[in-house]
């Protein structure tokens, strides 16, 4: 059950947020977790981090990278995350009922292993109780419900949020219900609108598709006084061309072209399930927060899961009584369980040590003061970027798909329109730059720097690590498995590592040496609550 590592890739094509990015830089050992995330520039530059005086770069108090309280959201792994590791397996064993018909009645609970169709709206809620729409999640507009699987443990949904389903009746619950176009607003209506707005302090502001329950009893102090009033009656899909004007903090507020882009009149009375964003969460801003989905029913497509037991452990699974031997427990459902949780807590550690890095990293920049940055390093990591763009762009498709590298750009890098991406990657160079002089700024002061013999030890161990990478991945394995011969196999993998030192280049390994010696007890400087 133990997983393979995996070494990070070298620089994407695709650049990340300038903060991923310095994270990156600093997670650079975290080699069974980040994969693709690497921003190191692999050509040589002109500072030697070993030797340079890293002080006419920046300023870093001691009290700044060491003896400091850090407050972030971790995972661990318990006898809850077993059982859904344990419920995901069953899922995955599924087979449909009813001979392959499966469609049931929206009258019977929904049990573990089903598809269920359903539309969705995500939200949090502030620190005053009101709901913060998710970005994204929400498939209201789309002309497709989305077919969930109960127990597949989807990553895009907070956890706990399929459990929350499993025994609920359908039937029970309002069919989602969208308004056609040119169909009129009602009062009670929840409705998606986009407008233009003026303010009594002379602010605007332009707005696309934004809820509003008009059911609320608040709206006059968001909108202005009769705003509700004002909706009611429109047709959706139809803009309103004339202004809107209501009374606003004493004066006026007045809105142009609204238009009615979406209705409903379901939402009030929807199932609503809530779950937790694990810590590793994609989205920075949602990890370890409780969010909640209101949930609308389309269909239910039924599955037959197998039962939990020894049989399913050593027929279906096929593990074998050697590697559960390896586990405490009486029966073999409970060295399964204990091998489920060792594999749980193993995953789990990894990904709180990119947290902690993560947070490391964040503290440090916020923290530093950067007196000057090399300007000659910075150009240089540049052009590497400007390269990898280009090459991006010229390769495949994308050159007749954008008008320009320009427009390309933009896109790829996902900036807003007129963003310079020139500036984005100026500051992405400065940004890792910044974190290779904190680190090794540090690690010298403490002394962390490793002997002669723990820097080949480690060195060894970064470029093994990678070449066991690169012959158990999706195109060499395959190929080295053909060959019976054992020469002939020998020779294929020094060809594969041949080729992977040339790719990766020798500064990439002597750097992970570093990194790999000294980060975790930089890391271990702080105290995380």
């Amino acid at each position: 059950m133990k997983q393979q590592k995996k070494p990070i890739a070298p620089p994407p094509k695709k650049p990340v947020n300038k903060k991923a990015l310095a994270v990156a830089v600093s997670a650079l050992l975290l080699v069974s977790i980040i994969v693709g995330v690497l921003v190191w520039a692999l050509t040589p530059r002109p500072i030697d981090y070993l030797k340079s005086d890293l002080s006419k770069y920046i300023k870093l108090s001691e009290g700044d990278y060491k003896g400091y309280t850090l407050n972030i959201p971790l995972d661990e792994a318990n006898d809850a995350s077993v059982e859904r590791k344990i419920m995901q397996l069953r899922y995955l064993k599924r087979t449909q009922k009813n001979n392959g018909s499966g469609v049931i009645n929206l009258g019977l609970p929904i049990g573990l292993g089903d598809s269920v169709k359903i539309y969705y709206r995500g939200y949090t809620l502030d620190e005053n109780g009101k709901e913060v729409d998710i970005d994204g999640a929400i498939n209201f507009f789309e002309g497709s419900a989305y077919s969930l699987g109960i127990g597949s443990l989807n990553a895009a949904f907070p956890v706990g949020m399929e459990e929350a389903l499993i025994g609920k009746i359908p039937s029970s619950y309002p069919i989602f219900t969208k308004k056609t176009p040119g169909g009129i607003v009602e009062e009670g209506d929840v409705v998606y609108i986009s407008y233009k707005a003026m303010y009594p302090d002379g602010t605007s502001r332009e707005v696309k598709t934004e809820r509003v329950d008009l059911s609320r009893t608040d709206l006059d102090s968001i909108y202005g006084i009769g705003f509700a009033g004002k909706i009611v009656g429109l047709r959706i899909g139809e803009t309103e061309k004339n202004p809107i004007s209501l009374p606003y903090d004493g004066k006026e507020a007045v809105y142009f072209d609204l238009n009615v882009d979406y209705a409903t009149n379901c939402e009030s009375a929807s199932l609503t399930v809530s779950g937790r964003f694990p810590a590793s969460y994609d989205d920075p801003a949602l990890r370890g927060k409780t969010a909640y989905f209101d949930i609308y029913f389309k269909d239910v497509v039924a599955y037959d899961v197998p039962e939990y037991n020894e049989a399913f452990i050593t027929d279906v699974l096929k593990i074998s009584s050697e590697e559960l031997d390896k586990f405490e427990g009486d029966t073999v459902v409970e060295k399964h369980r204990a091998m489920l949780l060792s594999a749980e807590r193993e995953e789990i550690e990894e990904s709180n040590r990119t947290l902690k890095i993560e947070a490391v990293q964040s503290h440090f920049l916020e923290k530093v003061k950067i007196k000057k940055l090399p300007k000659l390093e910075i150009e240089e990591l540049y052009r590497e970027y400007y390269v990898q763009l280009q090459t991006e762009y010229m390769n495949g498709y994308n050159a007749y798909v954008y008008p320009s590298l320009n427009a390309f750009a933009e896109a790829y890098l996902g900036l807003n329109k007129g963003e310079s991406w020139q500036d984005y990657l100026t500051e992405r160079a400065k940004d890792v730059i910044l974190s290779d002089i904190i680190f090794f700024y540090i690690i010298r002061k403490e002394g962390i720097v490793p002997t002669a013999e723990e820097y080949q030890r480690v060195y060894d161990e970064a470029v093994e690590m990678h070449l066991d990478y690169a012959l158990n991945n999706d195109i060499n394995k395959p190929e080295l498995d053909k060959i019976t011969d054992p020469d002939e196999k020998a020779k294929k993998i020094a060809e594969i590592k041949a080729e992977m030192m040339e790719y990766y280049g020798e500064e990439y390994f002597e750097r992970m040496a570093y990194y790999e010696f000294a980060l975790d007890t930089v890391v271990a400087f702080a105290t995380f609550a």
